[in-house]
């Protein structure tokens, strides 16, 4: 999450189910100088770690070459998920008939939501990380596809077949090029199964070659395949026998995804003192843990992180300037017999 701030936050991850906060600290710049610094900061919190898994970011990736030119022993993991989405993305961006259809989709999304099809409108389309989020759209067009070859009942009761073929009738088109997308997502729902259950080891890439052996692929995801079973198996060379680590660092960006519900609407004005919460998110949160936690932090103390890390957030900088506004005109406005607020006497006209 990067609004007006960023921030750096660092995690232990024990399983895929489990998380430890060990460091939260928002930075107004985040460059390979600052992410180094605070992992070698934390080394004295961990230890020196074994591996860490970053998304290949251009600050993230900087910061990590560097402590590992200090600690050799760490290896770097690219998170498969995002390794998914940019081999996804090698193959979609330059493809015109996806192109087509996710312009057509977007097309039928305005032109349907208010009409007697409304229930059949495609998913919305993310502008961020679309690559990562391809999948709900693709089996829309799958799913509509069928509902389009055969229209139930539960379908007509709505409206006519003409009607259904005038706004989604366009489908038909992309059947051959659904079926292709349709198996790439196949294909990447299997890779990121296995590697949020099995994690990384040695011998991963021939035990992903056997799982992704099983699915009949056409010419593309076949290609798809192949360069997933590549890129494991060269992940996994680089560690040692009878280790086994994370591979994916799905499990931080739902934290990240609790704590945007937590904030709501405020998330979009950048960070606020709410940002504590995303280390709450992944506690444990049983009635010994809350007691303790109340006992030993005071709301002094977190009044003082608020303003020694955020200082002044957007939404207090914009309470200032408004209400200032507000006064200088309220006195510009005010006739010369009232009072100031203070209660000193407005000098009489010259």
């Amino acid at each position: 999450m990067r609004c007006a701030r960023s921030v750096v936050v660092e995690f232990f991850v024990e399983t895929t189910a489990q998380m430890e906060p060990i460091e939260l600290e928002p930075v107004t710049v985040s460059d390979k100088e600052v992410v180094f610094r605070q992992l070698e900061a934390n080394v004295a919190k961990t230890g020196v770690p074994r591996a860490i898994i970053d998304d290949h970011g251009g600050d993230l990736a900087g910061g990590v070459e560097l402590f590992r030119r200090a600690h050799p022993e760490t290896i770097e993991v690219y998170d498969i998920s995002h390794k998914a989405a940019c081999l996804l993305k090698a193959r979609l961006e330059h493809d015109q008939q996806w192109k087509a259809f996710a312009a057509k989709a977007g097309q039928t999304k305005c032109t349907t939501q208010q009409t007697e099809w409304a229930f059949l409108i495609p998913p919305s389309q993310r502008v961020k990380a679309r690559y990562m989020n391809l999948g709900p759209l693709i089996a829309w067009g799958i799913d509509t596809l069928a509902i389009l070859d055969n229209p139930g009942p539960e379908v007509l009761n709505y409206g006519t077949g003409e009607r259904l073929e005038e706004k989604l009738g366009w489908l038909r088109q992309f059947r051959e090029p659904l079926k292709s997308w349709s198996e790439m997502k196949q294909t990447i729902d299997e890779v990121l199964d296995f590697a949020r259950t099995q994690g990384l080891y040695r011998g991963a890439g021939k035990d992903l070659r056997k799982r992704l052996g099983k699915l009949t692929l056409g010419g593309t995801a076949a290609q798809l395949r192949g360069d997933f079973i590549k890129f494991v198996a060269g992940q996994a060379r680089r560690l040692k026998r009878g280790e086994r680590i994370p591979f994916t660092s799905e499990v931080i960006e739902s934290a990240f995804g609790k704590y945007k519900v937590v904030e709501r609407d405020q998330s979009k004005g950048g960070f606020t003192g709410l940002l504590l919460a995303l280390a709450a998110c992944v506690a444990e949160r049983t009635q010994e843990v809350v007691h303790e936690a109340l006992q030993k932090t005071r709301t002094t103390d977190l009044i003082a992180w608020i303003k020694t890390r955020l200082g002044e957030t957007v939404g207090s900088k914009r309470r200032i300037a408004y209400q200032a506004a507000r006064a200088s005109v309220t006195d510009a406005n005010m006739p010369e017999s009232e009072t100031k607020r203070e209660g000193t006497p407005l000098p009489s006209a010259a």
